[in-house]
Parts: structure tokens; C-alpha cells; sequence
């Protein structure tokens, strides 16, 4: 999804001129779509924040696994001993930050998340991942667990594991967008605008970039 110049030299612009609401949306799923399909798109990579017990954010980098335009669902996976999983239940919002540099575009979600554990939603997931991935999860000590300087490293089991251990830990989190906002910095002008969705559909506003 690259730019290429038009006849004046400079980068076409990706979000146009921002008069269409469920066009320029529609534009913007195009990268989300790519991010969870394209292992070396700029999109698969966001940065997620969660806040944490003392209300303070956490912020890391997930993985985007699928996203459904329909319902504006983004997923992505997690072991269940992660530290984001408790802050999810206590808080079950989170943010997500994509950024591509080639085109220039910065998008912020806004979004509900729901959990889902050893359930057809987790298992439907769960099939997606290749045995690696898989394997992943069944690591003996939990994220972000302290441990001795002269600790080895737990490598997780190179696969086959034991999937029954595997999907015990494993989490899918699915995140309903509830606002956007949607940044391109341009040569003629930076653009940006926010998105909100109503009974009647998605609503734009432009703001200052």
C-alpha cells in the first residue's frame, strides 16, 4: 500500500480529503486487514496499553492475529499468567497504536476487550497457530515472573508439546474498535480525523492534526 507520486512530485494521499466517512474507514481496514495477513506488514506489530492495578498504563506490542470489518473486532493472543490478562479483567478497555512509516499513517483504537479461555472462541484460535507458536505456550514459568541471576533460560519445548498444557495458557483476546482516530502526515498538508460509531453508522470528524 505504498504511495507513488503523483504528477506533482509528491506522495498520493491516503486518506484523501476526508469527506467520506464509511470510505475512508473502509481505507483504513484495508491496513488493519493487511496487518493480520501479511506477517511483514507495518500494521501486524501495534503497540497495545492496558492499564494497570494502580491505574498507570502498560504498554507492549502484540501481535494482530485477525481483524472482522463487520464488527470491528481486532484479536490477538496471550497467555492467560500474563500480567495483561489481570489487567484486562479489571479493566477490560485497551488502546492500540499502528503506525506505518511508508505511508505515513498513525491509527489509535479505542476498544472493549473480552477474554477468552479454553473456549470455542480460545480453541477456533488455538487451531489457527502452527505447532511453533503453539508450543509457546507451554513454557513452565509464567510472563514476567522474577528469576535467579544464575536462572537458565526456559526455552519453551520445541514442538510437538503437550497441546493440552499449550491451551491451558493460552488466551485469545478479541477487542471491539469503539472510537479511531486517524493521522497522515502529508507534504500539502497533515490530515486527521476521528470515527465513532452510532445506530446509524460510522461518523468522521475532522481535527487539527
Amino acid at each position: 500500500m505504498r504511495d507513488l507520486p503523483d504528477s506533482t512530485g509528491r506522495p498520493v494521499l491516503a486518506l484523501a480529503d476526508l469527506t467520506d466517512a464509511a470510505g475512508t474507514w473502509a481505507r483504513l481496514c484495508r491496513w488493519l486487514h493487511a496487518g493480520a495477513t501479511t506477517p511483514t506488514h507495518t500494521f501486524r506489530w501495534p503497540v497495545v496499553s492496558t492499564t494497570s492495578a494502580d491505574g498507570t498504563p502498560e504498554v507492549r506490542v502484540v501481535v494482530l492475529r485477525r481483524f472482522d470489518e463487520p464488527t470491528r473486532t481486532l484479536v490477538f493472543h496471550t497467555d492467560v499468567r500474563s500480567a495483561k490478562v489481570a489487567e484486562l479483567k479489571r479493566h477490560p478497555h485497551c488502546g492500540f497504536l499502528f503506525h506505518d512509516p511508508d505511508d505515513r499513517i498513525q491509527l489509535r483504537l479505542r476498544t472493549s476487550a473480552t477474554l477468552h479461555h479454553a473456549d470455542d472462541f480460545a480453541r477456533r484460535e488455538y487451531a489457527t497457530l502452527p505447532p511453533f507458536n503453539r508450543a509457546t505456550y507451554s513454557a513452565v514459568t509464567p510472563p514476567g515472573v522474577p528469576l535467579a541471576p544464575d536462572a537458565p533460560f526456559d526455552y519453551p519445548p520445541k514442538p510437538p508439546a503437550d497441546d493440552e498444557v499449550a491451551f491451558r495458557h493460552f488466551l485469545a483476546v478479541a477487542c471491539v474498535v469503539q472510537t479511531a482516530d486517524a493521522l497522515e502526515l502529508h507534504p500539502s498538508g497533515h490530515r486527521r480525523a476521528k470515527f465513532e460509531w452510532t445506530a446509524g453508522g460510522v461518523r468522521m470528524t475532522r481535527v487539527g492534526a
